[in-house]
């Protein structure tokens, strides 16, 4: 079924499933939507979102003739991803360098235990990495004039920072997802690519990205 969010304001840690809330003209702005709810949220601080199904056109019944109305379903298994997971993070000498902070430093062998975990089970395995081939960084965008310690990974770049970590590289069946900012959704692929991986987009449990 497709669907519309109205009114949706979520901040970290503040959805709470709630499948009795109903809805009210209220919050469906700004279209006066009255159809049964099919799934609602109920968002801290008062504002509720809810998914309603949209309201059809007159091309509706040729879409669902040509073959375009298929159900994509919810997801249904687990994947692990890993998040720009590069030299840059666990070198003295790098700008980035999280090596100052123990836990951090010791992320590494966790995340490898976690990769031989899900090779073992058979888990889908999502890995992104930056980069940026335009000599002049303007493939980073504003994120470029903000950061400067980003030319770590530029494509080429003689540090050799972006390269990953020995135990922690992609196999041939793995997703390696190229982005340039700092969410792995905005401008990629990745609510796609776990599309078809029958993963759910949510929620997330994630350290340091």
């Amino acid at each position: 079924m497709i669907c519309q969010v109205a009114n949706l304001q979520i901040g970290r840690k503040d959805i709470q499933k709630d499948s009795t809330l109903t809805a009210r003209r209220e919050t469906l702005a700004p279209r006066e939507y009255t159809q049964q709810v099919t799934d609602s949220f109920h968002i801290r601080g008062g504002t509720t979102a809810v998914m309603v199904p949209i309201v059809s056109h007159p091309a509706s019944a040729s879409y669902s003739e040509s073959g375009y109305s298929n159900r994509m379903g919810w997801g249904s298994r687990p994947a692990l991803m890993l998040i720009d997971v590069c030299r840059a993070y666990w070198t003295e000498s790098s700008p980035l360098s999280i090596l100052s902070h123990p836990a951090l430093a010791a992320a590494p062998d966790a995340m490898r235990r976690l990769l031989s975990a899900a090779r073992t089970g058979n888990v889908p395995v999502i890995w992104t990495r930056v980069e940026y081939s335009r000599p002049d960084m303007a493939d980073a965008g504003l994120f470029w004039r903000k950061a400067k310690m980003i030319d770590v990974w530029q494509k080429g770049d003689a540090r050799g920072l972006n390269a990953y970590l020995e135990g922690l590289e992609p196999a041939d069946q793995d997703v390696v997802i190229v982005k340039r900012y700092p969410s792995a959704f905005f401008g990629t692929t990745m609510s796609s690519e776990l599309q078809v991986c029958r993963v759910p987009a949510g929620p997330w449990f994630r350290g340091l990205t």
